[in-house]
């Protein structure tokens, strides 16, 4: 086999854009998270805890 048929010669339009989008990526501010109020944690951990205690019962009974 050749190498040389591998190999994908890199051309300047794929270079400007891959340096394009890394400038995009760079300039996109990071999202701020959002604090939680104590009502809304608990809501979430009620969320989750019910229906694992539903699940685990489902399956003691199984």
């Amino acid at each position: 086999m050749e190498d040389k048929d591998l190999e994908k010669p890199v051309t300047a339009e794929e270079t400007a854009a891959q340096t394009e989008t890394g400038k995009a990526l760079q300039d996109v501010p990071e999202k701020e998270k959002k604090q939680l109020t104590p009502e809304e944690i608990e809501k979430r951990r009620k969320f989750i805890v019910i229906p694992t205690f539903v699940l685990v019962f489902l399956g003691v009974m199984y």
